[in-house]
């Protein structure tokens, strides 16, 4: 199996004397201001946010079961546990981190409490200006010594593993269910499974592509009759005890946690052009679909579940309609005490049937595909952009894309490492003329409302959102040296360029995107500068309704060009590298830390420059 990293990544920290931990003020929200002034933590710098967070994490409500402290010291932490487990507890700790992120073999297992089900206290280690955990009591667990091995079956750790018996009370946007596709109540969450979703032009005859496992994982049930539905009370949050009554189900449970968030998800606000409708019966269905589509409706399945999981490669592909843009209704099956379906008319869709067939080209299946054409309106936070690595407005979210940071040391002739996407995937824009330009209200919150006028951006929409966002970045405190400003032409940055650097500039950019998200080898690496620490602009795109740049002059980079090649050393791009010096003053929570495994101050951070993004250095020469 593969073995989490388990590496501690908060910087190193103490507990507190007791002497200090009795003038400490209580750790609560409330007393925000009096621990900033302890801790002399500045105003709405991410140190706050992240003490804050921690804090709200200590007062939020438990799960069924369980109890929650934040302790400040290893005695506050043992009196605890042992006012949860009795007097006589065994602390267990994993022996080190080795095997960290690797696939590992599991050896001998020892099962605590003999494998029955007990109870615990696991103890995390928090974010915050000193040492301190999150410690919370849970009643049903299962806890084992394990022994990791090499795949050579040698023992390099002795770890601990905790398993949840009882689940049902957690939220079902918990980050285990999303990785092991399941839910509180058991149920398997399809609908988010790793290789849902994937773009149009996957559907081409002799893609390979892996296909989701469509399987029905609900408990098999039934429509209701007609007679029982015209019995059956209304389906709305506002009628869930008489629901519970007809249903006969009890209080508190799964079920009825489940069963709600069913009838919420039938009550939502529809996104832009959607109408919703949850049905109880095929002629309900059928009827719904005739009132958004016509009289002459065609019902549309997938054959079989055969490919589900696995590597397929797509057939003969039939483009319904021609191909064409056209409106469908969508039909899916929810968890409820008997069958009901959430369906939902979408306005702007292509439709396809698709063979599926073996990788030997035998056909196993007739899927149905589903294409959503205009999502400008969908959360940003859709699993849909999770897994493609896009936004409703069709940007990369690069700041979270994997193996977009890494160290210096990997720019070493020779070196293989995984690429980036470094692709634009902001949809194509241009810079508005001199003329525009100078009609155009300045690029602040505060003119909002002029800015909606003047681009005629409808009120509380997703571009209304992200056109929001990029002002604030715009306008966001610069960290320790930097310098922001937000361009909306070439002459806008290559005087701020110059401004910042001097008037002998120098522009650098990517030259195309080959070995995007690819295990690539280093070539050739130009230092810029000789390699000496020296400053830069760096110019990113935005979302805005026309082209607007991000820039920002960092004081301490070190920049590269660098050659990419194949694994077969062949020359396929010639990449912009910017090397951050000084990360002392960045965010804690800066994903750069995230994935690299340190902390602000600890390391420097190199990252790509991006399709379309462009830096600036002085020209030595």
């Amino acid at each position: 199996m593969q073995m989490t990293d388990i590496r501690d990544k908060i910087h190193k920290r103490q507990f507190l004397s007791p002497t200090i931990i009795a003038k400490l003020p209580s750790l609560t929200t409330k007393n925000m201001n009096l621990l900033k002034q302890f801790f002399r933590i500045s105003d709405n710098g991410a140190t706050e946010k992240r003490m804050k967070e921690t804090l709200e994490n200590c007062e939020r409500a438990p799960a069924r079961g369980e109890i929650i402290k934040c302790v400040r010291s290893m005695d506050e932490m043992e009196i605890f546990a042992s006012s949860m487990l009795g007097p006589k507890v065994v602390l267990r700790k994993t022996l080190n981190v080795k095997g960290s992120g690797k696939n590992v073999m599991v050896g001998r297992v020892s099962r605590i409490q003999g494998g029955n089900v007990t109870e615990s206290v696991t103890c995390h280690q928090e974010v915050f200006p000193v040492m301190l955990y999150f410690c919370h009591y849970i009643p049903m667990v299962r806890v084992y010594n394990v022994e990791i091995l090499t795949l050579q079956k040698i023992k390099i750790n002795q770890a601990v593993g905790v398993c949840h018996i009882d689940t049902s009370s957690w939220s079902r946007s918990h980050p285990a269910f999303l990785e092991l596709g399941s839910a509180p109540d058991g149920r398997k969450w399809a609908k988010w499974a790793k290789s849902l979703f994937f773009r149009e032009k996957m559907l081409n005859e002799g893609v390979v592509m892996q296909m989701t496992d469509i399987r029905d994982k609900i408990h098999k049930r039934q429509f209701l009759s007609p007679t029982i539905i015209a019995k059956l009370p209304s389906l709305t949050t506002k009628n869930m005890n008489l629901l519970k009554q007809f249903f006969r189900i009890s209080d508190n449970g799964a079920t009825e946690k489940r069963m709600k968030e069913t009838l919420e998800n039938c009550e939502r606000a529809p996104a832009r052009g959607e109408t919703i409708k949850c049905v109880r019966s095929m002629d309900e269905m059928e009827i719904f679909a005739s009132s958004m589509l016509g009289p002459k409706v065609v019902l549309r399945k997938t054959l079989n579940v055969k490919g589900s999981g696995k590597n397929v490669m797509v057939g003969r592909v039939s483009r319904i309609q021609g191909g064409n843009v056209t409106e469908s209704v969508t039909c899916h099956q929810e968890v409820f005490p008997v069958m009901l379906y959430f369906c939902h008319y979408i306005p702007m869709v292509r439709v396809y049937n698709v063979e599926i067939l073996t990788l030997q080209k035998i056909k196993i299946n007739q899927a149905v595909g589903v294409c959503h054409i205009d999502t400008s309106s969908w959360s940003r936070s859709h699993p849909a952009f999770l897994e493609l690595g896009s936004a409703p407005d069709g940007r990369k979210w690069a700041k979270w894309a994997k193996s977009l940071f890494f160290r210096e040391k990997m720019l070493n002739e020779g070196v293989v490492m995984q690429m980036t996407d470094i692709r634009d995937k902001i949809h194509k824009r241009q810079f508005l003329s001199p003329t525009i330009i100078a009609k155009l209200p300045s690029l602040t919150t505060k003119n909002m409302n002029l800015l909606k006028q003047f681009f005629r951006i409808s009120d509380n929409g997703a571009t209304e959102k992200r056109m929001k966002e990029t002002l604030e970045n715009c306008e966001r405190a610069p960290a320790r040296g930097e310098t922001i400003k937000c361009v909306r032409s070439m002459d806008e940055m290559e005087i701020f360029a110059s401004s910042m650097l001097g008037p002998k500039v120098v522009l650098r950019k990517t030259l195309n995107v080959k070995g995007s998200g690819k295990n690539v080898m280093v070539g050739r690496v130009s230092r810029i500068q000789g390699g000496n620490v020296t400053e830069s602009v760096t110019c990113h795109q935005e979302v805005f309704p026309v082209m607007l740049y991000f820039c920002h002059y960092i004081p301490m980079v070190r920049v590269y060009n660098v050659e990419i090649l194949t694994l077969q050393r062949i020359k396929i791009n010639q990449v912009v590298v910017v090397c951050h010096i000084d990360t002392s003053s960045s965010s804690r929570s800066h994903p750069a830390f995230l994935e690299l495994g340190s902390a602000p101050g600890e390391i420097e951070v190199c990252h790509w420059i991006f399709q379309n993004d462009m830096s600036w250095t002085d020209d030595a020469n």
